[in-house]
């Protein structure tokens, strides 16, 4: 069974007083995989002479709490 995470964020534009809110819904699995993304962006931004960027082939998720 696929868990859910909702939750609800206040936003504005920048330099702007003017909010709102805006409810949004994830699948853990998602929020796993864009996670992993981002690890791997940080990678391959600070890449060093000789490192090879790397890129997500998959994402298994091992324990839920």
């Amino acid at each position: 069974m696929e868990r859910y995470i909702s939750f609800v964020m206040e936003v504005a534009e920048v330099d702007s007083d003017s909010t709102w809110k805006e409810q949004m819904r994830y699948s853990e699995e998602n929020i796993v995989r864009a996670k992993a993304k981002q690890i791997i962006n940080e990678f391959n931004e600070s890449l060093r002479p000789g490192d090879r960027p790397r890129e997500l082939k998959g994402v298994t998720i091992i324990k839920q709490f």
